[in-house]
């Protein structure tokens, strides 16, 4: 009896979390409402490795348009690009290590030609860039996305 008030919970937990999941086809880019965490560890101490979503706001990426550094390196067909995922980017300046969490617009395949700093930063490069393309997607150091969750889920629950 136990057991299966367990899945129960599990079926009802993982049913929740895909309501919460907007999904997009390869090559679409998002219209509906998409949030990001947008903060960076410069004015948040709680935005770092060990990030804690208390106080930390959100911005509603649909609303957003690309970087201009970005469109200055691609052309204006750019600027007129949405939001494709949320990114989390890790450099560092002198002996501090920033921390920065953001709408993502580009291509997540190739993040060598869109996840490039502001060439009018002093960060030459990102030493890590990681992208997501689900909601609120960009608040783990290891960015793992539902749909590994989901497969875990699964396969526990075939175990039980």
């Amino acid at each position: 009896m136990r057991m299966g008030k367990l899945c129960l919970l599990l079926i009802i937990g993982l049913l929740a979390g895909f309501t919460q999941t907007e999904y997009r086809s390869a090559g679409e880019l998002f219209v509906s409402r998409f949030f990001c965490w947008h903060c960076d560890t410069l004015e948040y101490d709680n935005c770092g490795e060990n990030f804690e979503t208390s106080g930390l706001p959100t911005i509603d990426c649909s609303k957003m348009s690309p970087p201009k550094h970005l469109v200055n390196v691609y052309g204006a067909k750019y600027s007129k690009l949405n939001a494709t995922g949320c990114v989390k980017t890790v450099s560092t300046k002198g002996t501090r290590t920033i921390i920065r969490r953001s709408c993502f617009f580009g291509n997540p395949d190739k993040l060598d030609l869109t996840c490039l700093p502001d060439e009018y930063e002093s960060i030459q490069k990102y030493d890590v860039c990681d992208v997501c393309t689900e909601h609120l997607c960009n608040r783990s150091s290891s960015m793992i996305s539902l749909h590994a969750f989901v497969v875990v889920a699964v396969v526990f629950i075939f175990v039980l």
